[in-house]
């Protein structure tokens, strides 16, 4: 069970004042002891110099009897250099001790300092609840929240709510703690904290300010203004009123928990499972539904959904914070978007993964353009944008430790790569060329990539696969047919080769097609990918380099040669690569021989 706000704060200044009194507690024995230790050490340091008096004595009277008699002078000389040792010996000693004396002295000092300066703190006094600046609903009622310690014993505690002033009499006990209700008015109100100690020191008041105000009001306020920022950046206003709501991170997940129910069956997200599987993307008993749901439910700040005109921002609060204006003015943008563009195709099935991904990229590209120019253009003071970042470094993002790399990376890409792309837009020709790319939506993650590409006019190659089921078998069926695409094509790449290897590979991606079919038998997997590519040289330039991605991944350094197929064995299948003319076919089967077969299906299709 989560635990109350307010009681993690009581705990938290009840532990530090529970550490201060322990620190008295252990101050003052060491005060004493260090006295008594001082004492000790100016006696020894007193019968020191009374030693050093007498062996100064003693070298006066060898001095003397040198002079008396001359025959004994060697020995007289030898007792002189014995006491002079002795005087020095004693000296070093006396000058060890002096100093540890002085630190000593210096130790106990600096105790002294630490035990005032603590002192001095006390009485201590705490407002626990409202928090400082917090804003409330008017005539609500909302708990007040104090306390006050001094282990000396406190006399008074005195809380003044605006002018009026409450002192509640503590009867000489360390510890007090106070709850009441409060309705605040309308209006901004003052509170104050001050506590009296027994020796009648009291503390510098604990002062904070609370604002009871309208919230609908004023979030409608704000959001009218962050909107009216936004259009003026866009240079779009909104053809029908934009409605949007508020979610809390709870509701968020609820919501997003029942949709997942609705939309997706857990046979389908097994089957997509399989298929990230077959590209070593996941592992095949990953809990893709669970990964998913805890990404979305930590990740998302606020969304809209154009197939129902949904425009919600993510708030643990009623009021509009900075970071969550900042969410509204993103969200505000898709909405503009979609009565302008059209949304919608975001969700037709028709579309393959290649377009649909392009078509959200410049759609999160744009929205985070505008965002970035809300946020460097004066919009918002430099403590609002302090305030953003800051609430951006403290959040949890636990739920990122447990997503694949893939997942996060699909994630990802739409808002780094779309902004790339629209950035490059934008500095071509303002909100021009984007107002342009939306009548001209890109088609690839290639041109999202590579927008000198999508300037070109570079569209993906149109590249076809046969049906597999005769070649396979009648119990293997088909688990997903679609592009994969420049973007998925990098990330495969990246799990065995460098950066450098897989921009060289997968640049020059011209277009692909790619199908899964699983057997209804044992689940075995087979898998057909195929390759075009722009020019000759992006072909060969991805012939050279993927046989090493095979034996990175295998551990098999040469591949096993049958027609026309290298073919790398793992552990359960084999990976094979052939070249079909200028493209380029990975076939990934249970073994060599089927892989073969499906080959020579490709080769041989209509």
């Amino acid at each position: 069970m989560k635990t109350p706000k307010f009681l993690g704060i009581l705990l938290t200044l009840f532990m530090l004042l529970i550490v201060a009194v322990a620190a008295i507690l252990f101050i003052l024995p060491r005060q004493q002891a260090l006295e008594e230790k001082t004492e000790a050490l100016t006696a020894v340091s007193e019968q020191l110099s009374a030693d050093l008096t007498v062996s100064e004595a003693t070298r006066t009277a060898a001095e003397a009897a040198l002079a008396e008699s001359e025959a004994n002078g060697v020995i007289l000389a030898g007792e002189l250099v014995e006491s002079d040792q002795q005087m020095a010996d004693l000296l070093i000693e006396r000058d060890d001790l002096t100093a540890q004396l002085a630190e000593a002295s210096a130790a106990m000092a600096e105790l002294q300092v630490a035990y005032q300066r603590m002192k001095s703190q006390f009485p201590f006094a705490a407002i626990i609840a409202p928090e400082a600046d917090e804003i409330v609903s008017p005539n609500e009622p909302i708990e007040i929240w104090i306390t006050a310690y001094d282990p000396a014993g406190l006399t008074a505690v005195n809380l003044t709510i605006d002018d009026e002033t409450q002192s509640f009499n503590v009867a000489d006990a360390p510890f007090f703690a106070h709850r009441q209700t409060w309705r605040p008015t309308r209006g901004d109100h003052t509170l104050s904290l001050m506590a009296v100690n027994t020796a009648g020191d009291a503390n510098a008041p604990v002062t904070i300010t609370v604002q009871a105000v309208d919230l609908t009001t004023l979030n409608a306020d704000i959001r009218a203004q962050v909107e009216a920022n936004v259009i003026e950046l866009t240079g779009l206003s909104p053809l029908e009123p934009i409605e949007p709501t508020l979610l809390s991170r709870e509701q968020l997940s609820e919501r997003l928990e029942a949709d997942f129910a609705a939309d997706v069956t857990p046979e389908e997200l097994r089957q997509d499972t399989a298929v990230l599987s077959v590209f070593d993307f996941i592992d095949p008993s990953f809990d893709l539904y669970q990964s998913l749901l805890d990404l979305y439910s930590g990740a998302i700040l606020g969304f809209y959904d154009p197939e129902t005109d949904e425009f919600v921002v993510i708030s643990d609060d009623e009021a509009l914070d900075a970071a969550e204006q900042f969410t509204h003015a993103h969200e505000f943008v898709h909405a503009l978007q979609d009565q302008y563009y059209g949304l919608g195709n975001l969700g037709d099935d028709s579309l393959d993964s290649e377009a649909s991904a392009a078509l959200r990229a410049l759609a999160e590209g744009h929205a985070t353009l505008i965002q970035s120019l809300y946020l460097t253009e004066g919009y918002f003071s430099q403590a609002e944008i302090a305030e953003i970042f800051a609430g951006f470094e403290e959040e949890d993002l636990s739920f990122l430790e447990d997503a694949p790399p893939i997942v996060t990376a699909d994630l990802e890409f739409p808002y780094t790569a779309g902004l790339d792309f629209v950035m490059a837009l934008y500095q071509e020709d303002g909100l021009a060329a984007i107002d342009a790319a939306w009548k001209n939506l890109p088609q690839s993650t290639e041109q999202i990539l590579h927008p000198d590409r999508y300037a070109a006019g570079d569209k993906p190659l149109t590249v076809t696969l046969p049906p597999l089921t005769d070649t396979l078998g009648s119990d293997w069926r088909l688990l997903d047919e679609d592009t994969f695409g420049e973007f998925y094509l990098r990330q495969y790449l990246g799990q065995q080769l460098d950066a450098a290897s897989v921009d060289l590979a997968a640049t020059g991606w011209g277009g692909d097609r790619y199908a899964v079919y699983e057997s209804e038998a044992n689940g075995d997997l087979a898998m057909a990918l195929r390759l075009a590519w722009d020019t000759p040289e992006d072909w060969g330039e991805f012939m050279s380099l993927f046989p090493e991605y095979l034996r990175e991944f295998t551990g098999v350094a040469d591949p096993i040669l049958q027609a026309d197929l290298a073919c790398w064995p793992g552990e359960a299948d084999v990976i094979c690569l052939a070249q079909l003319g200028d493209e380029s076919l990975i076939v990934r089967a249970p073994d060599a021989t089927t892989a073969v077969a499906v080959k020579k299906a490709i080769v041989n299709q209509p």
